[in-house]
């Protein structure tokens, strides 16, 4: 069997915490899907605390991190337009699965709310780059935060919403904030 790289194991681990609950995850049933031994494991990871926490550090890089350093040459408008269609435009498979988790491990919880922070922090800095001379920081602040949340939510809204209905919210959600803070 040959061994994978520490990449496909984070590849693999974001899968299975797509595909199956985080408490069935062992390095064996790791080794199964990538049809490799343990030892491939343990030569990238301590044990499956380490893995867990690597996925988790991944994720935050990959998906709040980098998507936030992408944006940050353009023009304050444009970064609120780029940011909010990238944002939409994502399966978001993975973060439903991560905000789960956090529900109940500390660890996971920890670095969910550091994602959120991030990303409502930065969020709230395009907000006030982009209307914050025409309405107050507070409105600002509030508008958002429904942004995001309203984001977060349709992440987990049952029956999902069609890509229609999902851009037909977005662009009224978007009209409706702009419209408070013009």
């Amino acid at each position: 069997m040959a061994r994978k790289s520490k990449t496909d194991w984070i590849e693999q681990g974001f899968k299975f915490l797509i595909d199956y609950d985080i408490n069935q995850m062992s390095v064996e049933k790791m080794g199964n899907l990538l049809s490799v031994s343990r030892g491939s494991f343990y030569h990238h990871f301590d044990n499956i605390n380490h893995f867990q926490e690597s996925l988790l550090q991944a994720w935050y890089q990959r998906y709040t991190v980098e998507i936030l350093h992408k944006n940050k040459d353009l023009a304050s408008s444009e970064q609120l337009v780029n940011l909010r269609d990238f944002a939409w435009s994502l399966r978001n498979d993975l973060d439903v699965a991560i905000r789960a988790w956090s529900l109940h491990d500390p660890l996971a919880k920890k670095y969910q709310e550091k994602v959120d922070s991030d990303r409502l922090k930065y969020l709230t800095q395009i907000y006030i780059s982009t209307y914050g001379k025409n309405s107050d920081k507070a409105k600002i602040r509030i508008a958002a935060q429904i942004a995001y949340c309203t984001f977060i939510g349709t992440q987990s809204i049952q029956p999902e919403l069609s890509p229609a209905q999902l851009k037909k919210l977005k662009t009224g959600l978007h009209h409706l904030l702009a419209e408070t803070l013009e």
